[in-house]
């Protein structure tokens, strides 16, 4: 997970695979590889806000 903090920071100093699952995944959905990227922070949160997200009673940008 540090990686993917990293990746958004400082993209260059990621490691190579880090890096290249992002683009994949990017690649893959049609996204660029913020959106991924965004999306997989979203675990950081905690498991209520996590929960929160799912059931949509809290918007995306709120758990960002």
């Amino acid at each position: 997970m540090n990686e993917l903090v990293n990746y958004a920071l400082k993209p260059d100093s990621v490691l190579k695979e880090v890096t290249d699952t992002v683009s994949v995944i990017a690649e893959i959905s049609g996204k660029s590889t913020r959106t991924p990227l965004r999306t997989i922070l979203l675990l950081k949160n905690s498991p209520e806000i996590q929960a929160g997200i799912r059931a949509g009673n809290l918007p995306v940008s709120q758990g960002e």
